[in-house]
C-alpha cells in the first residue's frame, strides 16, 4: 500500500494547480479569493467513489490519485491524511465538513 506522502503530495498538487487557475483568472486584476482546497478535493473524491468511465480518469488526472491504486485503497489513504491533517493539538483545532448536493436524483450503483 502506498504511503500518506503520496496522498500529501496529490493534495498539494491539486491545490497548487487551483491557485494557478484562480490567478490566471484574475489576469493581472489581483483580489482576495479566499477557498480551502482541501474541502473541494475532498468533495471531487467523494464524487470519484462513484464515477466511472471518462469522469473517472479526468477526476485522477484533477486530482493527482495514482493510476495503480483501486478506490478503496486511496479513500483509506484520504481519510488517514486528512484525519492526521485535522488532528487537534494545543494551539489549534481544524474542523471539514463536506456535503454534495445534488439538482437532480442519482442512482449510485457501485
Amino acid at each position: 500500500m502506498a504511503s500518506p506522502e503520496v496522498t500529501e503530495y496529490s493534495i498539494y498538487q491539486f491545490a497548487n494547480n487551483l491557485y494557478d487557475k484562480i490567478i490566471s483568472q484574475q489576469k493581472g486584476d489581483l483580489h482576495n479569493v479566499l477557498i480551502s482546497p482541501l474541502s473541494i478535493y475532498t468533495a471531487l473524491a467523494m464524487i470519484m467513489a462513484v464515477v466511472n468511465g471518462q469522469t473517472g480518469d479526468e477526476l485522477e488526472r484533477v486530482l493527482h490519485i495514482i493510476i495503480n491504486m483501486d478506490y478503496n485503497q486511496q479513500h483509506k489513504l484520504m481519510k488517514s491524511t486528512v484525519t492526521q491533517c485535522l488532528n487537534p493539538n494545543e494551539s489549534a483545532k481544524l474542523m471539514l465538513a463536506n456535503r454534495l448536493f445534488l439538482l437532480q436524483p442519482v442512482t449510485v450503483t457501485k
